[in-house]
């Protein structure tokens, strides 16, 4: 089954891993502190685990379609940095938008977060969220790397990403029912529709990089650390859902545009 139907076996994978490990904090959450000494939170292994089961899933089904020789061009894939600039522009463009977007609630007398770090440590905590929070590489082996190419074997990139949207909001659906998680306190619709056109905007940087997995984990740390700038609620969601499909469309006018003819 797993040869024929890679792309379900993943999906159906990494569910497994996540929702099992949710259901087992949620059935018999005593066990699970007493098998790890260690409330839930985001430190505590079983939740690194859960949170690294898309790119463990990929991992796990390469192995069995392709053997150790798809195991070893997988993993290569960590290691093709693309230009320089694209991480520059991306990850600076990310966290510069998150600034100017506190500045206008602070502006506007919304309430926002305190830093947890000063102008001076931002780079030392920018540098440390990834160890704090394993979604950029727990998460984008599995999501980006392996899944997206696969659905648009079957479907425009559009459909692509409206497709991985909905299922990776889907699988974060057992933290919103986890207090010690920053998504306990979100609202399902308002962040799958944040998911969906954040995934199409990581699409189209995909699609123009050919499928760079490192540029996707940065783009999901940046991404990441903006909820520690500015309150996750509907203002947040709103404005970068529109700001992220906007730039998705530019840069696929631009890859269009800039693509040999005929090709």
């Amino acid at each position: 089954m797993i040869k024929k139907h890679s792309l379900l076996s993943f999906f159906l994978l990494t569910f497994a891993i996540t929702w099992g490990i949710a259901g087992l904090s949620f059935l018999a959450p005593n066990a699970m502190i007493a098998l790890t000494r260690k409330e839930a939170d985001a430190y505590h292994p079983l939740f690194r685990l859960a949170a690294s089961a898309p790119t463990l899933a990929a991992f796990l089904v390469i192995l069995v379609t392709d053997g150790k020789s798809g195991i070893l061009n997988f993993a290569g894939r960590y290691l093709e940095f693309t230009k320089l600039r694209w991480y520059l522009i991306l990850f600076g463009g990310i966290l510069g938008y998150g600034f100017i977007l506190r500045f206008i609630e602070q502006s506007l007398g919304l309430p926002v977060p305190s830093l947890p770090f000063s102008w001076i440590s931002f780079l030392p905590f920018a540098l440390y969220w990834p160890l704090y929070d394993p979604g950029p590489f727990g998460e984008e082996g599995g999501w980006r790397g392996f899944a997206l190419p696969r659905l648009q074997q079957h479907f425009s990139p559009y459909w692509s990403g409206v497709v991985l949207g909905v299922i990776w909001s889907v699988w974060h659906l057992p933290a919103f029912y986890i207090s010690t998680l920053s998504q306990s306190g979100l609202i399902f619709p308002l962040f799958m529709l944040g998911n969906i056109s954040l995934v199409l905007f990581m699409t189209s940087i995909y699609n123009a990089t050919q499928g760079n997995i490192p540029l996707m984990i940065v783009i999901h740390w940046a991404y990441n650390l903006i909820g520690v700038l500015v309150p996750m609620d509907g203002y947040f969601f709103v404005a970068n859902s529109i700001l992220l499909l906007a730039a998705a469309f530019v840069i696929n006018y631009w890859t269009t545009k800039s693509s040999p003819k005929g090709c």
